[in-house]
């Protein structure tokens, strides 16, 4: 397996099937699965995603144990070499997979990065958002990192023990491993194309 999207969900039914349709419907050569991890929904969601024949999707779950543990759950549950986590009410391009795959595989480096579209449900005008080329300086001073659409080299976020579980729901738990691989000169790379919603 090249790749293991790990999906973290908890009672986002109403965006879920739409996360999923994107995730298993990738145009690309390379073998990938997707692990959707629920943590502890009541709102039908495993219900949902159990009625989906597909042999890509795995599920897994967890108690309402936050966030960080939802998602070390998938990474330690994936059988790829590379890992990439998408929340519940994001999805994809078609291309994702394909483009971002080849561009970590060809850079050898610990991580890349899109830019994205961004919007509210209701509304159709989407936005483009233009994330930073990747810059040492700028990382520390943004103070954020977006979780979803990174991709991991799953060995090297596995030696530095995946997600800080300490709090539960931080919202700063994807932030604090970049920090982390950018502290041991474990580097990142954008690629310049807008690939996930």
């Amino acid at each position: 397996v090249d790749l293991s999207i790990i999906i973290i969900n908890r009672n986002y039914l109403n965006f879920l099937k739409k996360c999923l349709d994107t995730c298993l419907n990738q145009v690309t050569k390379y073998n990938y699965e997707v692990i959707l991890i629920d943590d502890g929904s009541t709102d039908g969601s495993t219900l949902f995603a159990k009625k989906i024949k597909n042999k890509k999707l795995k599920i897994f779950h967890t108690k309402n144990k936050g966030i960080e543990h939802a998602a070390n759950k998938g990474f330690k549950k994936s059988k790829a070499k590379y890992v990439v986590r998408v929340d519940s009410d994001d999805y994809l391009h078609k291309n994702f997979v394909n483009i971002m795959l080849k561009e970590i595989i060809k850079s050898k480096t610990a991580f890349v990065y899109s830019n994205y579209y961004s919007f509210e449900s209701n509304i159709k005008k989407k936005n483009q958002i233009k994330l930073p080329i990747f810059n040492e300086k700028e990382i520390f001073e943004r103070g954020d990192f977006l979780a979803t659409g990174t991709i991991y080299n799953k060995n090297i976020i596995k030696k530095l023990g995946y997600y800080n579980e300490s709090t539960k729901n931080s919202g700063l738990e994807n932030y604090e491993l970049i920090v982390k691989l950018v502290k041991n000169k474990l580097y990142g790379k954008r690629i310049n194309k807008f690939l996930f919603y």
